[in-house]
């Protein structure tokens, strides 16, 4: 057996014949906001879980074909955004990828704060984002998921439905969250 640095190659003695060849997948978190669980289905490799984000790389090298199954773990206050998995976008999770023939995949988890709001009130009408990703009307709870690296401020706008009247902004623990 010989260790290869994409991999490992299992070779039969004195044959050079290949019976198995094996690939490597690493995972990088950006930004921090959560943690990624890697389950090798197989399992002939232990679970790992990543837990240091910006730019700390986890891996797991196995045999060629072995499905590792990656299940993003966003933090209190964070969710998930999406997988880049070799410069490819996915939201699926949890996300099964096979380690690659003699090669890494490579694997980045993106995370990012949450904006929660409830519109609370007897009354009708609507609050939205300038941003268009927050529409939440009369007695609903509505959250988004921003990317850390948006950097605009997020406008709300409340609109008072008929026979209502808009009464103000207010956050968890009392007080305004949004002064005149």
């Amino acid at each position: 057996m010989c260790l290869v640095l994409a991999g490992l190659v299992f070779s039969a003695p004195g044959s050079g014949q290949v019976i198995a060849q094996g690939g490597q997948l690493q995972v990088l978190i950006y930004d921090g906001g959560g943690e990624v669980e890697m389950l090798p289905l197989g399992g002939g490799i232990p679970a790992t879980t990543c837990t240091i984000a910006g730019g700390a790389d986890c891996e797991v090298i196995g045999i060629a074909g072995e499905e590792i199954q990656l299940t993003a773990l966003p933090q209190s206050g964070w969710g998930f955004i999406e997988w880049w998995i070799d410069g490819v976008p996915s939201t699926v999770s949890p996300l099964v990828e096979a380690l690659p023939f003699g090669g890494t995949t490579f694997v980045d988890a993106y995370f990012g704060p949450i904006l929660s709001l409830t519109v609370n009130g007897s009354g009708q009408g609507t609050v939205s984002s300038d941003d268009m990703a927050i529409n939440c009307s009369a007695g609903q709870s509505c959250q988004h998921t921003y990317s850390p690296s948006y950097t605009s401020p997020i406008l709300l706008t409340a609109v008072a439905g008929p026979d209502s009247e808009f009464v103000g902004w207010n956050q968890p623990g009392g007080g305004n969250a949004c002064a005149d």
